[in-house]
């Protein structure tokens, strides 16, 4: 069994990279979103020249990491979840931030897919190892092309657009934000949750789900 952990507003409690913009970016960052939430630039696309608008320091880059919050159920749910399942983190955000955040606040080891920050001397730079051509969401990071070396089931837990690709091909889905409201549209096999709690509550009052003894319900 594979659990697939979303980072940004999932595993955080806000958006690291819309706060990373917030903070360091030129204000032209705003009218890109614009332009991708509107249609006419890709997410790739969008996150590319955003990257390349942040004015920070590495210094200044790794405090507004140790500032970010995570979800403070998380680490018992990760220690909870390892204990009988594999767990990885695809994120479309920056690598550099997930695993300082690993690293510094969570403590423990885990596989991250995510798009490679390039620290240069002039500024920032995304690079896109898990970029496909074909992506249905059109990320930056094609979250379904890194399932193809995991054995089923695949558990998803995430809250955005990103998501959507895995959600429809995992067996059972944790959803918040976007996420949630595609599930429900399209009725896949998911719960809903705000915070880690309510998942590590689901998991110790219906095991039976995750050892094949039930099939999962649709979204509640």
């Amino acid at each position: 069994m594979l659990f697939i952990i979303d980072f940004d507003g999932t595993i955080t409690l806000k958006d690291t990279v819309d706060e990373l913009l917030k903070a360091h970016a030129d204000p032209v960052w705003e009218v890109l979103e614009k332009d991708w939430v509107e249609g006419r630039i890709t997410a790739k696309e969008c996150m590319r020249q955003q990257i390349g608008l942040i004015k920070a320091t590495q210094q200044e880059l790794d405090r507004f990491i140790d500032a970010l919050e995570v979800d403070p159920d998380f680490i018992t749910f990760f220690d909870q979840v390892k204990s009988f399942a594999d767990l990885i983190v695809v994120s479309d955000g920056l690598d550099y931030v997930i695993r300082k955040v690993f690293k510094d606040k969570i403590k423990r080891d885990v596989t991250i897919y995510a798009n490679h920050l390039k620290l240069e001397s002039n500024g920032y730079r995304l690079e896109f190892p898990q970029y496909k051509v074909d992506c249905l969401t059109q990320q930056g990071m094609c979250k379904c092309s890194v399932l193809a070396s995991y054995p089923r089931p695949w558990v998803m837990v995430g809250d955005g657009r990103s998501d959507l690709c895995i959600a429809n091909h995992s067996d059972f889905v944790f959803a918040k934000g976007f996420l949630k409201k595609y599930c429900v549209n399209h009725q896949l096999p998911c719960k809903t949750f705000n915070h880690f709690s309510d998942i590590i509550e689901y998991l110790n009052t219906n095991e039976c789900v995750f050892n094949g003894e039930a099939k999962p319900s649709l979204c509640e």
